[in-house]
């Protein structure tokens, strides 16, 4: 697996984590039990929504590249706006998470 798509799937897990962060601090003083179910529910349902979005973006992206005529070169120079994004994400995920924490 390339650093790329850890990067971007550590990013999708993190929105997730958020999730699961915001959702026990909610449920924990009911119960703990209810409050684990709830979260890792939260956290499925997050990730995977953040992972369907990304898919369709990424989709909708390549065709619009592809329907303006512009070949791999756009795709090549576009590669490391993307990872700049994600790691942009990562960072704001952490800091949310860390700030949300404290």
């Amino acid at each position: 697996m390339s650093n790329s798509v850890a990067r971007r799937g550590a990013a999708l897990g993190a929105i997730g984590l958020l999730a699961f962060a915001i959702v026990f601090s909610l449920m924990a003083k009911a119960s703990i039990v209810a409050a684990f179910i709830g979260t890792s529910f939260a956290w499925l349902v997050i990730s995977v929504a953040a992972w369907y979005v990304r898919r369709k973006t990424r989709s909708v992206r390549r065709v619009q590249t592809e329907q303006e005529g512009r070949g791999s070169a756009i795709r090549r120079s576009h590669r490391g706006y993307v990872e700049a994004y994600h790691v942009a994400i990562e960072a704001f995920a952490l800091r949310l998470t860390l700030t949300w924490l404290s």
